[in-house]
């Protein structure tokens, strides 16, 4: 690729293009730039490129004579007549498109004016394209040309080091770029997404894809309209819509927030957990194989309870859980001998070790000074209290905590009992909560209750329930983000 600017600052040009990628790549014969001194086709003795409009008026015009000139002789020192671009805010709107488009060019002419504009007749002979990089008015045409000549060279083959770079960086498919994080891995609180650090590409690859076309819709929503999507990605993008336009009726005054999974990291707990119960027997390939099989059975058990029972305790539920769990590993039989007891004691208590996650105080903190924040959560005083002793010492409390065990209701229970407790407590409309949550009984149950809810997925796996969440998050500093046009108005 070979840029000729026409110029009447041939340095500031110069200067400008050659560091960096750009001059490494001229550096390597990739990419050529020449500074073409209008000035030097002057007629005038003083080498005056300019003089007074016909008519009137304030400023000076370039004259049409040095310019027309300068694109001759470069046309005649060419062989032939290339493509000359005029950076004007009349021109169209300059994009990744037009700059795939352009990089197909072998040469391409820039045409920088100056003063009031350059006499119209040099432009009606020379000039192919008329372009623009924004709606407002720059003393000359070298800056926009600077920009263009960087976006069409990065197109060029060689001029990245990664020869995926240009592809998948902003625009790729009409989408803006996906965020991008590097080491630390955790900085003031906030943890790079947990999906970019587990080495599942396919993920990361779906991550990134989703982030691009929430990021789009966001800040450049115009720009979907011809965006490329999968029939799966037109479905997140439609709920990354309706996900907006709820936002925008909201009246949220009250933060619902689940607790396990949410704030707090059980599964962090899982390796202790399973050493405890299976001592010298212990393997990670046999915890991991419990810790699926409680997860598995807690629904099921869950479930039953709803029809059966109308209510049993977390110990209950864990009890009944473990029976199941030791049905299924084996871990009851022969050598290993598990009871039980000793499975549901031990899986209770460290509930209550569970780790906080690093951005739980500082978006809880944040979120405080403009909400009302209340704590709802399947468990029990036993499972949580090791967890909010922990959150009030980093000085965060919650105006009320809701937990199913003082309630003797669950969140997703058909009486809708626990939620309809939440709201008569802090005497407030079901459609002023706003439930944040890891599970289908968070979703399920605020929807059920007329509540709008937020999936909160951390470790980004695949949401199978059939009520869908008003929001999803992956983690709670992009809760903060998504609510913070609502603060400014919250009284």
């Amino acid at each position: 690729m070979n840029y000729h600017i026409l110029t009447l600052f041939p340095q500031m040009i110069m200067d400008g293009l050659n560091n960096s990628i750009l001059g490494r790549a001229m550096e390597k014969g990739l990419i050529s730039a020449d500074a073409v001194n209008i000035r030097d086709f002057s007629q005038d003795k003083h080498n005056h490129v300019d003089d007074y409009p016909y008519g009137g008026g304030a400023g000076m015009v370039m004259q049409a004579g040095p310019v027309v000139s300068a694109y001759e002789d470069l046309a005649a020192r060419l062989g032939k007549r290339p493509r000359v671009i005029y950076m004007t805010p009349q021109g169209q709107v300059f994009s990744q498109k037009i700059a795939e488009e352009l990089a197909k060019e072998e040469d391409l002419v820039f045409l920088c004016g100056h003063y009031e504009g350059i006499d119209e007749r040099a432009l009606d002979l020379i000039v192919t394209d008329y372009l623009s990089i924004g709606d407002y008015v720059l003393t000359g045409g070298e800056l926009p040309a600077m920009v263009m000549i960087d976006c069409i060279s990065r197109l060029v083959p060689g001029v990245l080091n990664n020869d995926e770079s240009a592809e998948f960086e902003s625009f790729h498919d009409n989408l803006l770029e996906y965020p991008q994080y590097t080491r630390p891995e955790v900085f003031q609180g906030i943890r790079v997404p947990q999906v970019l650090l587990n080495g599942d590409h396919k993920k990361i690859d779906v991550w990134r894809r989703e982030q691009s076309i929430r990021r789009t819709i966001k800040r450049r929503p115009e720009l979907m309209e011809d965006a490329c999507l999968t029939e799966a990605e037109q479905k997140f993008a439609d709920s990354v819509f309706r996900e907006q336009e709820t936002l925008r009726r909201s009246s949220y005054q009250v933060i619902s927030l689940d607790l396990f999974q949410t704030l707090a990291d059980v599964n962090a707990r899982i390796p202790e957990i399973w050493k405890e119960i299976l001592g010298e027997h212990y393997t990670d390939r046999r915890a991991r194989a419990g810790a699926e099989a409680i997860v598995s059975a807690y629904p099921k058990v869950l479930k039953k309870s709803f029809s059966e029972d109308g209510f049993c305790d977390m110990e209950e539920i864990y009890r009944r859980c473990a029976r199941e769990a030791l049905r299924i590993t084996g871990f009851g039989n022969g050598s290993f001998s598990v009871s039980e007891e000793k499975m549901v004691r031990v899986i209770l208590e460290n509930h209550s070790l569970a780790p906080l996650y690093e951005d739980t105080v500082s978006a809880l903190a944040e979120l405080g000074t403009h909400f009302r924040l209340v704590l709802s959560s399947d468990s029990s005083p036993l499972m949580a209290e090791g967890v909010l002793k922990r959150l009030q010492e980093a000085g965060i409390t919650f105006e009320k905590v809701f937990l199913s065990d003082e309630l003797k209701a669950y969140k997703n229970g058909p009486d809708r009992r626990f939620f309809s407790a939440v709201c008569t407590e802090l005497g407030v409309k079901p459609e002023e909560i706003l439930h944040i949550g890891d599970s289908l009984s968070d979703i399920s149950g605020a929807s059920k209750s007329g509540i709008h809810s937020c999936l909160i997925n951390r470790d980004y796996r695949p949401y199978k329930g059939k009520t869908q969440p008003d929001y999803r998050i992956n983690g709670l500093r992009e809760l903060v983000t998504l609510l913070r046009p609502l603060c400014k108005s919250f009284s």
